[in-house]
């Protein structure tokens, strides 16, 4: 399905985009460089209102939340089936997938709580490294 193009992605993730090949940021709203001057995805130029902005902002940090809470849900879903497969007589070196699980669960929860953290704190210049940081766990999360 068109909701699933991107995966695991939403559609407020892929409004940052990076060239592979020269690396250069840039809003696919806008299609402006990412950095210096366009910071935020939400203070793109193509939304128009203020109301429009704090909607789509709060839709877009509630959407991340909860996608990072559902796939934490999965982790340990992974987790409690594979520990059930470990008990056969022949499979048992599991542990590797079973810590693996564990990993995905708490960077699922951090990922998750970040989104809360981001959409409340108002201060630009720490947020950059928030923003970073978060943004290297999702992705280092999503190749786990």
């Amino acid at each position: 399905s068109l909701s699933q193009a991107h995966y695991p992605a939403s559609c407020s993730h892929m409004s940052r985009m990076t060239c592979a090949k020269c690396n250069h940021g840039f809003c696919w709203r806008c299609l402006k460089p990412w950095r210096p001057n366009h910071k935020d995805y939400y203070n793109c130029s193509a939304l128009v209102s203020k109301a429009a902005w704090q909607e789509k902002r709060f839709q877009d940090y509630n959407e991340r939340c909860t996608f990072h809470h559902h796939a934490r849900e999965f982790a340990i879903s992974l987790r409690n089936s594979i520990s059930s497969i470990r008990e056969m007589p022949k499979i048992r070196n599991l542990t590797f997938v079973l810590d693996a699980c564990k990993v995905l669960e708490q960077a699922r929860k951090v990922l998750a709580y970040s989104c809360v953290y981001s959409y409340y704190n108002q201060d630009t210049e720490s947020m950059d490294i928030v923003e970073q940081q978060t943004e290297s766990l999702e992705l280092l999360t999503n190749a786990l």
